[in-house]
């Protein structure tokens, strides 16, 4: 994989992005879009604290599945029971007509 970082940043195209295009196409390819925001910030951290890559690896996906689980709870939030429906009736209904 190579890292677009360097050429881009050498052509006048804007700022040195720590990311690079190739690892954000790469990370949405996964689905793992999310982590491009808390990547150079999580880079620091493991660099301060002398993480191995494991250690490293882990607490990235570590922080995906935060991410997720939190959307996941938002979503769920917002497609509560319809009106009329009581959250121990739903799939109770009774159809006369059958």
């Amino acid at each position: 994989m190579t890292t677009s970082t360097a050429a881009s940043a050498s052509a006048g195209r804007g700022p040195l992005d720590p990311i690079g295009v190739d690892l954000t196409r790469t990370l949405r390819a996964l689905k793992l879009g999310g982590l491009k925001d808390t990547l150079p910030e999580r880079l620091a951290l493991a660099r301060q604290h002398k993480m191995g890559h494991a250690a490293f690896l882990e607490l990235l996906l570590g922080d995906e599945v935060t991410r997720r689980e939190s959307r996941g709870d938002a979503a769920r939030a917002d497609c509560g029971p319809g009106p009329g429906h009581a959250a121990g009736q739903l799939g109770r209904t009774r159809r006369p007509d059958l």
